[in-house]
């Protein structure tokens, strides 16, 4: 989870700081998750582990950032992530210290590293569904597909 987290913060800073990534830059670092499990989809996934009590317990005393806990971002949806965390959040949460008890929790770090890296992944994955499709279909409409598709 440090390493998705950290690669991103680090992506978006140079991006502040005028560095233009190309399409390539962005693959190697698609690619580097994937080589190392992070944009895996085990069985373990679709077990609702986040209903549990014991960890919905803990997940609500643990503090994301100053709007949420773990709990209310695991509940929400990629719109209000979005709009609601950035990458710097995911970052002071993942070195803060209260994220220690998670790696026993493999399907919890595949879920948070999934929702670190939705935003990075769709905004790469546009030109080349455009260019897929033929330009046939208007990049409004091309937006609300890949909405709708997971990492």
């Amino acid at each position: 989870m440090k390493a998705v987290c950290g690669t991103l913060v680090v992506a978006e800073r140079l991006e502040t700081k005028g560095y233009n990534f190309s399409r390539n830059d962005a693959l190697l670092i698609m690619k580097c998750f994937s080589t190392n499990g992070l944009l895996k989809r085990p069985a373990i996934l679709q077990k609702r582990w986040y209903d549990d009590e014991k960890f919905a317990s803990k997940a609500k005393e643990v503090i994301v950032n100053s709007k949420m806990s773990l709990y209310d971002l695991l509940q929400l949806q990629p719109e209000e992530e979005k709009r609601l965390l950035t990458y710097q959040d995911f970052f002071r949460f993942t070195y803060s210290g209260n994220s220690w008890w998670l790696d026993d929790n493999y399907a919890c770090v595949l879920q948070l590293c999934d929702k670190m890296s939705r935003g990075f992944f769709r905004r790469w994955a546009l030109d080349p569904f455009y260019e897929l499709i033929h330009k046939r279909l208007p990049l409004g409409c091309c937006e609300m597909i890949l909405e709708t598709l997971n990492n």
